[in-house]
């Protein structure tokens, strides 16, 4: 993803250009990347007392694989577009489009930028239960509302899939963003590349 962070991603980002009326919306379900070993140094974590559960006492790679499969980046944000300009080159065409925000959702809830839920199906398939699934419960609670800060690894993450979701906008309201389609026959492949660095690849069977 660039040098100084790599890192797997998996889920499903989406976006949908309807050039009726002149819209691109992405759509982020469950887009998720690995959070470090590095990032979470909990040996034990205090929480409330309960019948269940007194202390949390879990080993952070432990902790780590809870955190990698149940939290998750999500979201949505809506652009209205025109086209400033379309050049062909090498088998692909190249469009400009002139992006201005129209509606966004979610991905900027908690202060560190995931969210972690109880998946039903992963929890049977981790053979979470009992007390270990309320000790589950309040850990993720905890990383909900845990503010981290931007040079954090989770906050490295959320600029990564910021600047994905936002087209390279980020902040600001309005601006322009070169996107790159190819069509092969079976597939249309979409390239944006928001430094030499970072890119973010798409593609749809056709």
């Amino acid at each position: 993803m660039n040098d100084d962070l790599t890192v797997p991603v998996h889920g499903k980002l989406t976006m949908n250009i309807d050039t009726n009326d002149g819209t691109l919306k992405m759509n982020a379900r469950k887009f998720w990347m690995a959070f470090s070993n590095e990032f979470y140094k909990w040996d034990e974590k205090e929480v409330p007392e309960s019948p269940n559960v007194k202390d949390i006492k879990i080993h952070p790679t432990r902790l780590t694989k809870y955190v990698n499969n149940f939290c998750s980046f999500r979201g949505f944000i809506e652009f209205d577009f025109d086209i400033a300009s379309e050049n062909a080159e090498g088998g692909f065409v190249e469009r400009e489009f002139k992006l201005e925000k129209k509606d966004q959702g979610n991905f900027h809830i908690t202060p560190h930028r995931f969210i972690c839920d109880i998946d039903p199906k992963l929890v049977a398939t981790l053979g979470v239960t009992g007390p270990s699934l309320v000790i589950l419960q309040v850990m993720f609670s905890k990383i909900n509302t845990e503010n981290y800060g931007e040079n954090s690894f989770a906050g490295q993450l959320h600029r990564i899939f910021k600047e994905f979701m936002t087209l390279g906008l980020k902040d600001d309201t309005e601006g322009k963003v070169k996107i790159r389609f190819m069509n092969d026959g079976n597939f249309e492949f979409v390239k944006i590349k928001f430094s030499d660095t970072l890119s973010l690849y798409l593609y749809r069977e056709v």
